[in-house]
């Protein structure tokens, strides 16, 4: 019993090392393919899936505590 305690307490620490922290920040990032309205883009943002994937692209990029981009990547909405 001891020991699954310790492995759990392990994988809970290690989990938390891993989380964001205050030196690692990201932005998202959300532009219409098209020309449209600001409404129009909240309308969408609000509609399905796949109707926001054919007409918003979605990118977000993740800095390093200095500023500098980290990794940037497409992301489906």
């Amino acid at each position: 019993m001891k020991l699954f305690s310790f492995l759990a307490l392990q994988g809970m620490l290690t989990t938390a090392l891993f989380a964001q922290s205050n030196d690692q920040n990201y932005t998202q990032t959300i532009v219409p393919k098209e020309a449209m309205t600001l409404a129009e883009v909240n309308t969408l943002l609000g509609g399905t899936p796949e109707a926001k994937n054919q007409k918003l692209h979605n990118t977000v990029t993740y800095y390093d505590g200095l500023g500098r981009v980290k990794q940037e990547e497409w992301v489906l909405i």
